[in-house]
């Protein structure tokens, strides 16, 4: 008489399973190219409210303490866990520009977006317990610094054109077609046909607090033996609306930023690091990363035409547009 045989159950192991199933996770997880310039943009997203304590301070993203934060948090991702060496701050977003030793090694893009933006979140909500704000975060791979100053240039526009956009919006309080209209205007426009548009709206666009129009730049100091972060000077005023005579600017700041060296430090020391007020930031100069044998470049478009900084302020005329704290002599930051 015949008799069935039983099979006996295999019992599949954890290597199996990993074997099978984490090909799913790693198949879409590329490493970053080696020497390659990599620029993780960080974009601010609100959970609530951000609370604004003084009531003559601007309102969300150009509120003196949001700012603040982001300028925090952006110092905190320079030193580390990834070495950065420059990062511009503008309305709700940081760029950050990874040194140029960090991108010698492959690295998992994953681990870098997802890593870095839980870190900016971490750092403004020990900034601001009562705020909450998580980050979207995009990484760019680009072949060369004149791609880097290039990103960079396209940044310094789009703080331009969103400020713009959102004081005149903001200008039209309930007036939905009045807004309408103005969207309508200003995407036949140009950046700087905009910030024009705004100061015949009765806003002087380049006396508001440059938190509003020209946003922070950090920068390791070339001139400092342990690449002390420190806020950039002389990129203000609608001359850097000038894009060509901007990258002549640019192009030896961040030379000498990529070529920075450091190891990145510890999480506890990250967050150990006392505060980091915008006014409170050592500052250095553009005119240090001047090339003293390199001929100036002159332009002849509308902004470097324009009134830069320095310029006296003006009353603005009456209207509906205006913005609180718009004069520059008045400091927004405690």
């Amino acid at each position: 008489m015949a008799t069935g045989n039983k099979t006996k159950k295999t019992e599949r192991s954890l290597s199996d399973f990993e074997r099978r199933l984490s090909a799913n996770e790693n198949n879409n997880d590329f490493s970053t190219l080696p020497d390659i310039y990599m620029i993780l943009r960080l974009d601010a997203h609100r959970v609530g409210d951000w609370v604004v304590d003084n009531s003559q301070d601007n309102e969300y993203p150009f509120c003196s303490s949001f700012q603040n934060a982001l300028v925090d948090a952006a110092h905190r991702l320079i030193m580390g866990p990834v070495v950065g060496c420059f990062a511009y701050i503008h309305g709700d977003e940081i760029s950050l520009l990874f040194t140029a030793n960090e991108s010698s090694n492959p690295r998992k893009r994953s681990k870098l977006i997802s890593t870095l933006s839980s870190y900016a979140s971490l750092f403004v909500k020990n900034y601001s317990e009562s705020s909450n704000i998580v980050f979207h975060s995009k990484l760019s791979e680009l072949p060369s610094k004149e791609a880097v100053v290039e990103y960079f240039i396209w940044q310094r526009l789009v703080a331009v054109r969103n400020s713009v956009n959102s004081i005149l919006i903001k200008g039209c309080g309930d007036d939905k077609s009045a807004a309408k209209e103005v969207v309508q205007t200003l995407n036949s426009l140009t950046v700087f046909e905009r910030t024009k548009y705004l100061e015949d709206m009765g806003v002087d666009y380049w006396s508001l607090d440059p938190f509003i129009h020209t946003g922070t730049y950090l920068v390791r100091d070339p001139g400092s033996l342990e690449g002390q972060i420190k806020r950039l000077l002389g990129f203000e005023g609608p001359a850097t609306l000038d894009t060509d005579s901007f990258a002549t600017q640019l192009l030896p700041v961040l030379e000498d930023s990529l070529a920075f060296s450091a190891p990145a430090i510890s999480d506890r020391n990250i967050l150990a690091s006392p505060v980091v007020i915008r006014e409170d930031l050592g500052t250095v100069s553009l005119s240090k990363f001047e090339n003293p044998g390199a001929k100036k470049v002159k332009s002849d478009s509308k902004p470097a035409n324009a009134e830069s900084r320095g310029r006296k302020n003006k009353p603005s005329p009456g209207g509906r547009f205006r913005v609180s704290g718009n004069q520059s002599s008045k400091k927004t930051n405690s």
